[in-house]
């Protein structure tokens, strides 16, 4: 398993996975664990319901956020590489609003940055 900005090595995360002690920071660790507990329910999560994702975002981010599992009402900012793009002022948006919004060409634009 690889997480986007975690430098944990495959053999540091079986390390996670077997409760073994390991070197990093605590973000590193957390997002290890929160993405072991998300996945072990991957299989019962349904794509379609809002609360799923939600759900699987709480899993994902219970020790790092403290709004975990529920939407941002802050601004929010994507970076490509080194250069901030802005995002969003916040997320308000209905679940399938989200989902149409994800293939705007806006959205498409920034895939290919």
């Amino acid at each position: 398993m690889q997480i986007e900005g975690n430098s944990f090595s495959e053999a540091k995360v079986t390390n996670v996975i077997n409760g073994k002690t390991v070197l990093g920071t605590m973000r590193e660790i957390e997002e290890v664990k929160g993405a072991i507990e998300a996945y072990e329910y991957l299989e019962k999560y349904d794509y379609k319901k809002e609360k799923d994702l939600l759900y699987a975002h709480k899993l994902l981010m219970a020790n790092l956020l403290n709004n975990a599992g529920a939407y941002r009402y802050s601004n929010v900012g994507v970076g490509v590489g080194c250069r901030k793009i802005a995002f969003s002022p916040y997320f308000n948006y209905s679940f399938l609003d989200y989902l149409k919004f994800l293939q705007s060409p806006y959205i498409r634009l920034l895939q290919r940055l």
